[in-house]
């Protein structure tokens, strides 16, 4: 708007000091009823800012944001195709260090879904040694496998809650991620998704999961308390904790939803390293947990 008003500033005020013109000629002609005089005043200011409000949004849209097609995106060492259903649909943007990169549906058509990948083929990967932050906009739908592979020095992320799925491994490794918050859009998190992310110590989960996959938080080891939000069903093996190393995990909340637990869902490196699970009298996460051996309170 500031760019519009500096190129149209002028125009503008001139065209709002003819409209409050004849405004108050038709009042002074017609009264605040009208009259033939006043009808006719009323009826081209009408039309005047009908056309004044086409102009406006016309200007509007021709100020709105670019739509890269796929030839300057390969043309600029900054910007990577990263879409599933078509490359260009989901653009990264790096600034010029590449520190950070802006990932975001491009053009109206955009599903807002993100390419698949086996590891150190992202995009991403490619600049895992300075890439700090990373800014998902909204549209995007759906973060890929391995989307940010081993960027081990990604240090902030916000996933918006227009993204409904996180891909296998999609976070693996991003070491210095100290937290995390997954919105309620989310129904559906893939195994690995934030593996070894092992400076983590805080996760937010969706509301709206019904399943943690194996691994999902493997070896994030740094978080003490773990909520698991009601309507989550299972818990796969090894889905948090570790079998060695440093061990902060001291609490877990599992309400009582969750119906199916690996013996190693929940992973300590020895009994003295074992966590207080949190539970609802009877549930099936209270016989999981006295199964083991494992310190229960209620909830």
């Amino acid at each position: 708007m500031k760019k519009i008003f500096e190129e149209y500033g002028g125009v503008i005020t001139v065209a709002m000091a003819i409209v409050a013109l004849i405004c108050v000629v038709a009042l002074l002609v017609g009264g605040p009823n009208g009259g033939w005089i006043g009808n006719a005043f009323k009826g081209i200011t009408d039309k005047f800012l009908e056309k004044t409000s086409t102009a406006m949004d016309a200007v509007s849209v021709a100020e709105g944001e670019h739509v890269y097609t796929l030839e300057e995106i390969d043309a600029d060492d900054h910007l990577y195709g990263i879409g599933a259903t078509k490359a260009a649909y989901v653009v990264a943007k790096f600034n010029d260090d590449y520190t950070e990169v802006t990932i975001f549906a491009n053009g109206p058509e955009s599903d807002g879904k993100i390419k698949n990948y086996t590891g150190k083929d992202t995009p991403l990967f490619a600049h895992a040694d300075t890439l700090k932050k990373a800014n998902i906009t909204k549209g995007v739908t759906t973060l890929g496998d391995n989307t940010f592979w081993n960027c081990t020095f990604l240090s902030e992320v916000n996933i918006p809650n227009t993204v409904t799925a996180i891909g296998l491994g999609c976070f693996n490794r991003c070491q210095a991620l100290t937290s995390v918050v997954i919105p309620d859009s989310v129904t559906t998190i893939v195994r690995k998704a934030f593996n070894e992310c092992t400076g983590l110590t805080s996760v937010t989960l969706s509301k709206n999961i019904t399943e943690l996959p194996e691994f999902a938080f493997y070896a994030a080891n740094q978080i003490t308390t773990i909520t698991i939000p009601e309507g989550v069903t299972s818990i796969g093996a090894y889905a948090f904790g570790c079998t060695s190393g440093t061990y902060t995990i001291e609490d877990v909340y599992i309400p009582n939803s969750v119906t199916t637990m690996e013996d190693t869902s929940i992973q300590y490196p020895s009994k003295s390293y074992a966590p207080t699970i949190h539970v609802k009298e009877g549930s099936y996460a209270e016989t999981w947990a006295t199964g083991k051996g494992l310190t229960v309170v209620y909830y």
